[in-house]
């Protein structure tokens, strides 16, 4: 892929940087008020958790991480069934269940932590009208986009939730 991995791309917002906006609107809406922990602390906690009701749950972000492998799988032999790559990902997660997170870590962030965050701070400070329309239409009507300070927090905590599956 021709882009740089730490920005926010197009495809990100149909996927896991899509639920980052959600789980941003679900702290903003309903958590922000009352939560004692940081902003940080709250998104380690709440992507990829097993909560009933989460809007990151853990099975949003496996799906999100299958569907970008299997992207990423499909680049190189395009006549694949889609069968085979996910056949393939829970044969590697049977083996390891570290797998699916470090290969994300790897191939879409290049197995650097500052470019998880910058992707993720991308994600509300892209200037890339293909992200950045699409993101104001995720954020509720009754939120707002993060400040810098608060998209860096976000970005940590998805860094520190990513890397704790690894």
């Amino acid at each position: 892929m021709a882009y740089s991995k730490g920005t926010c791309i197009l495809p990100d917002v149909g996927g896991w940087a899509g639920d980052i906006l959600n789980a941003w609107n679900d702290y903003y809406l309903h958590y922000r008020s009352s939560y004692s922990g940081t902003l940080r602390q709250w998104f380690r906690d709440n992507v990829g958790t097993t909560i009933t009701g989460s809007r990151f749950s853990a099975d949003d972000l496996r799906a999100d991480i299958d569907a970008f492998l299997c992207r990423m799988m499909d680049q190189s032999v395009l006549s694949r069934p889609i069968s085979d790559y996910v056949r393939e990902i829970e044969t590697q997660c049977g083996l390891d269940s570290h797998w699916r997170y470090a290969q994300f870590y790897q191939q879409r962030f290049d197995g650097t932590r500052a470019t998880v965050e910058a992707a993720v701070v991308d994600i509300f400070q892209s200037g890339a009208i293909w992200v950045h329309f699409p993101v104001r239409h995720f954020i509720d009507d009754n939120a707002r986009m993060p400040t810098s300070t608060e998209a860096a927090l976000i970005a940590q905590g998805f860094a520190d939730a990513l890397l704790d599956r690894i």
